[in-house]
């Protein structure tokens, strides 16, 4: 990790911690990386993450499928998982990860959204845990985004909007 890098960490740990309600900038994927494990890190009962693909660059990264094994062996939390667009899920190294540490998907699980509805076309990814934190994308490019700690207000919208775009999903189990 670079120095930025390091002092970014350095940030999103103490906000993540103490429950700090303040605006955190995230630039490029190194910072996406380091808001998702945040929220792995400190989530307690769900973490729910919005997204257009699995980019390998951040979801099959090493640190991150650590986070999501910690998390699934720490946390009593559910995490969810809902993909716009689905391309050889089975084949992914964090779906292969989740097959392993929950076989039966009872805490882990991938969503596909159905063709022609609202969450197809949403072009915002975001995040949420539990009902404090959020982390979400203002561009379609999906590199800038805004994440906070403890805005309980936005990290409602976005849960009721993940609810909403789960309903519009279909459970992604291979068999």
């Amino acid at each position: 990790m670079k120095n930025k890098e390091i002092d970014y960490f350095k940030l999103v740990e103490e906000c993540a911690s103490k429950k700090m309600d303040v605006k955190i900038s995230n630039g490029k994927i190194e910072h996406a990386q380091i808001l998702l494990q945040a929220m792995l890190r400190h989530g307690k009962n769900s973490v729910n993450m919005f997204t257009g693909t699995l980019n390998k660059k951040l979801y099959a990264s090493l640190e991150f499928r650590i986070s999501v094994k910690i998390y699934h062996l720490i946390s009593n939390g559910k995490l969810n998982f809902i993909i716009q667009d689905i391309n050889n899920l089975q084949n992914h190294p964090l779906y292969a990860l989740v097959k392993s540490i929950d076989p039966r998907f009872d805490k882990i699980k991938f969503f596909i959204v159905k063709k022609d509805s609202e969450a197809s076309k949403y072009k915002n990814h975001f995040s949420t845990m539990d009902d404090l934190a959020y982390r979400n994308e203002i561009d379609d490019e999906g590199v800038s985004a805004i994440a906070n700690f403890n805005d309980k207000e936005t990290n409602k919208e976005f849960r009721q909007k993940f609810n909403i775009f789960m309903e519009q999903s279909v459970q992604f189990i291979e068999r």
